[in-house]
């Protein structure tokens, strides 16, 4: 409850809660006689973009091996997009073997969503050319991005070698 003198000496403020949603005010005035509302107030908005925040695991793989590289291993977010929207690109790497998506073997892809990971499509191809591996890549809202390295840990195999008698 405020009066018409409080809004003159600026002792009124309306403080947004920080959400994505445009805000929304409905005001009724009354002089104890009569009264005039509810109503509501045009507020003006400008929704600030967040940048995407991520969450970087890693994988270890055994030689020649593939690797989902699922949701928990690898996961972007933003408040303002859908998984579909953000786009995730590499940058450098991997140099001991690829991505691709499971449904596309074989084709490499230096492009996908966060939308790809949540579903399960892709994956990491070890080639044996290496032990442990990287990609350096990007996270794009389409307005801000941000950039990480996710982590790929070869596991040693042993061979079995032939027994000699003498």
């Amino acid at each position: 409850l405020f009066t018409q003198a409080d809004i003159k000496a600026v002792r009124v403020r309306f403080i947004h809660d920080g959400g994505e949603a445009a805000p929304s005010l409905v005001i009724a005035v009354s002089d104890f006689v009569a009264s005039d509302g509810p109503r509501p107030v045009a507020i003006d908005f400008a929704n600030t973009n967040d940048t995407p925040a991520l969450a970087v695991g890693s994988a270890s793989f055994g030689e020649n091996a593939t690797v989902a590289i699922d949701a928990s291993r690898l996961m972007s977010s933003d408040a303002d997009n859908t998984a579909a929207q953000l786009v995730l690109t590499l940058l450098s790497g991997p140099s001991a073997g690829h991505l691709e998506f499971s449904d596309d073997p074989g084709v490499e892809v230096t492009r996908f969503t966060q939308a790809d990971i949540d579903s399960g499509r892709l994956r990491y191809v070890h080639t044996g050319s290496g032990q442990d591996d990287s990609f350096a890549f990007s996270v794009s809202d389409g307005r801000a991005s941000i950039r990480a390295t996710f982590s790929l840990f070869g596991t040693a195999t042993t061979v079995d070698s032939p027994g000699f008698a003498l």
